[in-house]
């Protein structure tokens, strides 16, 4: 009965639902094969210097790859007890409520519903993390459910100004109780919502939209207060108001298209298939011109797609009158975008640099350290990790001096791979992507960094990104 007994607890154990209080590190991607980080990406870092981070993340990048990264990094599971606690966790910043909330910044609404579904039975006196919950339940399920959790929780947390925005919301949209004015007072754009008839935002006031809540964007959606009349799309459109109109059928027809492609490159909407004449490329491949083939190639690098033998071989035949192709292939290889092994000796590979390498530098450059072998793993036991900031009495964190690049080196330099890939994740493309014009340049770069702290898929994914966007380049300027 003795040895019975703990195997029916750990049975038991597998079935109660994990509280995020208790376990922080839950998450959805377990698998590498899924682009799970490590489980141990936090061990031995400062928890202030995670949550300063996590908290300033830019929900948007330039690379859709960082993009994906980024979702990947959030939805992990992980080892939060190797995190080195420097400070208490305070309310709503523990990793699970801090990665829901980057969620839903990014537009993730589906992805941060899930994880807080699978994780969280219960929120506790969390009240950071239970007002979370209900905004997702009111994102992903309707204003009606989500009033049926805030009935349970609010009770908890008679001080907040939310719980008694949404209490009264709820009484007045399920109920037959009406709004008065001195209600919601701690929100001017909910109180405009609910008592001034003729009150909107313009779709094309951005600024105006970034500064509302969660809550609030939600309400002036669904309650059709924005006005699309003068609606202007622009690449740097913050993905939470990507997802915002993309779900409003009011959004104008006239700008799906548009809107969709921003999506895509944010990770929110998957990539369209081959186009039909890309289809024909690819399978009469052997009569491909290097424009087509070109093409063919960065769409399959940029759809996550393995580049073929034939289309490798096709790049090697073309690479007598194209010989940037030989820096093509080194780099596809070196990017496990193929399985294909075709030998290129120093002398071609220097050619495709020179030919490359006057219309793009310094991709050509960053591109290059994927073949620095000597880069990976790198460790210098010898350079102790400096906290880059000090705490102030209120305990807020503070951004460090010397600029993310000098915390990137440091980092990098002491294998703290969470930190590492954070601060890189924080769009600081002049310095992290920086590389210098000499062989031995010690300039941090971000594929250089993510493979010396062992992040070697994350590099990779990365680095195809930027070959397509080096083919596209050298495409339009043929």
């Amino acid at each position: 009965m003795m040895r019975i007994l703990p195997v029916l607890l750990l049975f038991v154990c597998l079935f109660i639902p994990i509280k995020a209080q208790a376990y922080e590190g839950a998450g959805l991607l377990y698998s590498d094969l899924k682009g799970a980080l490590p489980k141990a990406l936090w061990r031995d870092q400062p928890r202030s210097e995670i949550v300063y981070l996590l908290k300033n993340l830019p929900a948007n990048s330039s690379l859709k790859s960082l993009q994906t990264i980024k979702r990947n990094m959030l939805l992990s599971v992980y080892e939060t007890s190797l995190i080195k606690n420097d400070i208490e966790i305070k309310d709503g910043e523990d990793l699970l409520t801090l990665r829901l909330l980057k969620l839903i910044e990014m537009g993730l609404w589906e992805d941060a519903f899930t994880l807080y579904t699978k994780t969280t039975d219960d929120p506790g006196d969390n009240d950071i993390l239970a007002q979370t919950g209900v905004i997702l339940i009111l994102l992903n399920k309707g204003l009606s459910t989500a009033c049926l959790e805030e009935k349970v929780l609010a009770p908890r947390f008679p001080d907040t100004d939310f719980w008694a925005q949404i209490d009264t919301i709820c009484n007045a949209e399920l109920g037959t109780n009406s709004i008065i004015s001195t209600e919601l007072s701690g929100s001017a754009v909910l109180q405009a919502i609910f008592n001034e008839p003729d009150f909107k935002l313009s779709a094309d006031n951005i600024a105006a939209l970034k500064k509302l809540s969660f809550f609030e964007l939600e309400m002036l959606s669904r309650k059709k207060r924005i006005d699309y009349s003068k609606m202007y799309l622009r690449n740097d459109l913050p993905p939470i108001l990507t997802k915002t109109f993309l779900k409003d059928p009011r959004t104008p027809s006239k700008h799906k298209a548009s809107l969709e492609d921003i999506a895509r490159h944010q990770g929110l909407l998957p990539e369209s298939p081959l186009k039909a004449d890309l289809k024909n490329i690819e399978s009469s491949i052997h009569k491909a011109s290097q424009n087509d083939l070109l093409a063919l190639l960065s769409n399959k690098l940029q759809t996550g797609q393995i580049i073929s033998e034939k289309a490798v071989k096709k790049l090697a035949d073309l690479a007598t009158e194209n010989p940037e192709n030989y820096y093509y292939i080194q780099i596809l290889k070196a990017s496990n975008a193929t399985n294909t092994d075709i030998n290129i000796n120093d002398d071609d590979f220097e050619a495709g640099v020179q030919a490359l390498v006057g219309k793009n530098a310094k991709k050509v450059n960053l591109l290059k350290t994927l073949l620095d072998k000597s880069a990976e793993f790198s460790n210098n036991p010898a350079n102790v990790y400096e906290k880059q900031g000090s705490l102030t009495p209120d305990g807020h964190y503070v951004m460090p001096t010397g600029g993310y690049a000098k915390w990137l080196k440091r980092t990098t330099n002491n294998r703290l791979a969470g930190l590492s890939l954070l601060i890189i994740l924080s769009n600081i493309e002049v310095d992290a992507n920086a590389v210098g014009d000499k062989p031995d340049n010690k300039t941090f770069n971000m594929l250089n960094s993510l493979s010396t702290v062992g992040l070697i898929d994350q590099s990779h994914l990365v680095a195809r990104e930027e070959l397509a966007k080096l083919m596209e380049l050298n495409l339009r300027r043929k």
